[in-house]
């Protein structure tokens, strides 16, 4: 049987560092702008897909952002974006903040919290 490999391509080290950095960060964009996770969220993965098209060239249609768009579902896109949304929603409406001091009341204390 052949073995057939594919080359690593060009930055994939940056865009995954990149991007994990970019997740755990997503925080503090929320703390030091007061706008909702989604938001740094999508500016997370905007800042991916210039980083993706500055690395890879025109010549390089698998690596672009419309061809990575023309692989995402779009009803996974909009269940994404859906969560987001509803639990924006219960945080704006504070249901959110009352079931984290209801849990918290629920399990004795923050160290069973965090351990779930």
């Amino acid at each position: 049987a052949e073995s057939t490999t594919e080359e690593v391509p060009e930055g994939q080290a940056l865009v995954f560092w990149g991007g994990l950095f970019g997740m755990v960060s997503v925080p503090i964009f929320t703390a030091l702008t007061h706008c909702p996770a989604w938001s740094g969220m999508m500016l997370v993965l905007g800042l991916l897909g210039m980083i993706s098209s500055l690395l890879h060239g025109p010549e390089h249609e698998r690596f672009s952002l419309k061809a990575a768009l023309a692989r995402v579902e779009v009803s996974d896109a909009l269940f994404f974006l859906g969560v987001l949304f509803a639990v924006g929603a219960l945080e704006k409406v504070g249901l959110l903040k009352d079931f984290a001091f209801q849990l918290n009341s629920w399990l004795g204390g923050a160290e069973a919290l965090v351990a779930i």
